[in-house]
């Protein structure tokens, strides 16, 4: 049974998109963005150190933090630490209906996750940047990985603790603009024939008339 999200288009996204941009006066910089808790699970620390690099090499690229947590100000001052505070937004939390917007401003989405106790089960954040039609870079401690990533085709999927593997995949979709639109029409590909409601239906349908059928063998 796959796992579903509940986020659509609505009217108005574009708009709020166009809008995030101005009020962050982000121009035509590129956008990489994260959505999640700030907590150590969540591995955003290896993401800020992946941004430092590769924006020491690149001036055209922000980096766009949605989410709170019990490590924001720590992420904060690592940011100050590598220099990178510049072009590093950390938005806070935002309401649900509010995140389309975030998603349509991005290039690529990434989900820097780590094995914390327990590994990130799944990580709802990597369907809706496929339902957006994002590149998708997540993590091995990422179960969403392993079904929906298709290495190299709509992301990757790399080692954890890993911020070199983080900046390495972000430099392979973001300096190829054709890659970055493949990328992301296979995203949306791959969520709307796999990962839609109906298909998350269709599992626990499947699964209750295999119960059903195995019961009356027994009896």
């Amino acid at each position: 049974m796959p796992n579903a999200c509940n986020i659509s288009m609505k009217d108005g996204n574009y708009i709020n998109k166009d809008n995030l941009r101005d009020k962050f006066k982000i121009g035509d910089k590129k956008v990489i963005l994260y959505v999640g808790r700030l907590v150590k699970q969540k591995g955003v620390d290896y993401l800020l150190k992946a941004f430092a690099r590769y924006s020491k090499e690149n001036n055209d690229v922000v980096l766009v933090i949605v989410g709170n947590g019990e490590c924001q100000n720590k992420m904060e001052l690592l940011s100050k630490d590598l220099k990178i505070d510049n072009s590093v937004y950390f938005i806070g939390h935002v309401e649900y209906d509010n995140l389309p917007a975030y998603y349509l401003l991005c290039n690529v989405c990434v989900i820097p996750s780590i094995t914390y106790k327990i590994a990130d089960a799944w990580a709802f954040v990597v369907n809706e940047a496929m339902y957006f039609g994002k590149p998708v870079i997540a993590t091995e401690a990422v179960g969403a990985a392993y079904d929906m990533i298709k290495n190299g085709k709509n992301g990757y999927m790399i080692p954890e603790k890993d911020s070199y593997s983080i900046y390495s995949a972000m430099k392979k979709i973001l300096s190829d603009h054709k890659l970055e639109m493949k990328m992301g029409s296979e995203s949306k590909k791959i969520y709307e024939e796999g990962f839609r409601e109906k298909n998350m239906v269709e599992g626990f349908s499947k699964a209750v008339k295999y119960l059903q059928l195995t019961k009356e063998k027994q009896v």
